[in-house]
């Protein structure tokens, strides 16, 4: 389920026990590697943690193989549906991955 990221706000909902929740937006990314390798993840802020990567905060994967840029993002309303769709991205192919990038830059 493709959820466009401009269409998404940050908004905080009252719970029925009065605490705020969180309806931040959950992202998966693809980040291009030094190495040419490319690394997919999730989080609610994409910036935040590809600069985490960098400085070596982030995933062990990406301190052995330090991250260059952004290739992709894509936005779900869950963390579930965006851990969902990290693991079917994870399985494809390199060629398969950039595929997905290509038509990704053909929307926008």
């Amino acid at each position: 389920m493709y959820t466009d990221r401009k269409k998404l706000v940050k908004k905080q909902r009252i719970t029925a026990g009065g605490r705020k929740k969180n309806t931040n937006p959950w992202f998966v990314y693809l980040l291009e590697c030094a190495d040419g390798s490319i690394y997919t993840g999730v989080a609610r802020d994409v910036e935040k943690r590809f600069r985490a990567h960098r400085f070596g905060r982030g995933a062990a994967y990406t301190r052995a193989h330090a991250p260059k840029k952004i290739l992709y993002t894509e936005a779900f309303l869950t963390r579930g549906a965006a851990l969902t769709r990290e693991a079917a991205i994870k399985k494809y192919t390199r060629s398969e991955k950039l595929m997905l990038v290509k038509h990704s830059d053909l929307r926008a």
